[in-house]
């Protein structure tokens, strides 16, 4: 039973029988000799050598991801133990013992002020606690307070305990409804600023619009012709045909077929450099056929948009010396 095999040197077709997979072969075109059952078992090789890398590469990055976790661990642990030791250190500032009330010369701290069971003079030199401060601090701030509320001031001060001798224990109050007005009229002015930038983008975009229509009507530009890649659809039946630019490769009846998209690539960047001795060393890597050679089109790459390149084809040929060889050809190349 024959085997069909591709000559590993000038990638020949050629027919073998069993017998002679693990025996040397020579090959009719390039005349050097090969065992194909070798180039199987390298083949082989190469692949498990893969799988091997790949595997490798997952239980690293599995390992790297582990540490990172750990890590990432790690630090959300130190910034939350940091963060409870500034606490820690907050609470200890705000209980330490700074003033002493003035009767009993009781120790007082921040906390003792802020949960008003201590108070300040109304010179805030003076500290008193709860038990011991005057009749007459209260008596004269609550005077003040209703005195103001009966004229209906918008705003009223009051005595209250203050956490710094600056404040000296008179702050301003304000009513009880002040905060939720002051939060209504950012909302108020949130909405109206928002509906003033979109009518005034809305009306920008009208005037752009009319613009556009005007260049449109006074420039009139040719229509540009469209090329539908998709008509070199995978597993279509096309012939190729040598062409460059609008007016170059009249005078070339063959087409350059290269093995491999790298290849390809030298071979287009070669033609814009007009080098004739690259191109003539990237067709010994190849194969050239006739115009209007039938072939099959088995693949595509796709080239990014800023890409000067014509985007390539996988072909596979189907008629002539090279019939049944595949390889790639520029988009332009294949006949619509």
């Amino acid at each position: 039973m024959d085997i069909n095999v591709r000559c590993p040197h000038c990638k020949e077709a050629l027919a073998i029988s069993d017998h002679e997979v693990d025996l040397p072969v020579s090959c009719p075109v390039c005349r050097r000799a090969f065992v194909w059952g070798k180039i199987l078992e390298a083949k082989e090789k190469e692949k498990q050598a893969k799988r091997e890398r790949l595997r490798q590469i997952r239980v690293n990055s599995q390992a790297r991801r582990q540490q990172l976790l750990e890590q990432r661990k790690q630090q959300i642990e130190l910034r939350a133990q940091k963060a409870r030791e500034a606490a820690e250190r907050e609470a200890a500032a705000l209980r330490e013992i700074k003033w002493h009330c003035a009767e009993c010369n009781k120790g007082l701290c921040e906390l003792d002020f802020n949960q008003q069971t201590a108070f300040w003079d109304n010179d805030a030199k003076t500290a008193y606690c709860r038990t011991h401060v005057p009749a007459w601090l209260y008596d004269r701030g609550n005077s003040e307070t209703r005195e103001r509320e009966f004229r209906g001031g918008r705003r009223r001060q009051t005595y209250a305990p203050a956490t710094s001798p600056i404040y000296g224990g008179l702050i301003n109050q304000g009513r009880p409804d002040y905060g939720r007005t002051v939060t209504r009229r950012v909302l108020i002015v949130v909405v109206v600023g928002t509906l003033v930038v979109l009518v005034g983008i809305a009306i920008g975009g009208r005037n752009r619009s009319r613009d556009t229509e005007k260049r449109s009507y006074n420039s009139s530009p040719e229509p540009k012709e469209e090329i539908d890649w998709d008509r070199c659809a995978i597993g279509e039946e096309r012939r190729l045909v040598f062409t460059w630019g609008k007016n170059g490769g009249k005078n070339i009846t063959q087409v350059p077929v290269m093995l491999t998209p790298r290849d390809y690539d030298a071979l287009i960047d070669g033609i814009i450099a007009k080098d004739a001795i690259g191109i003539e060393e990237l067709l010994d890597r190849g194969f050239v056929v006739n115009n209007y050679t039938k072939v099959l089109i088995i693949g595509y790459e796709e080239t990014g948009i800023l890409s000067l390149k014509p985007g390539a084809i996988k072909i596979r040929v189907l008629e002539g010396e090279y019939a049944g060889m595949a390889g790639w050809v520029s988009r332009e190349w294949i006949q619509r």
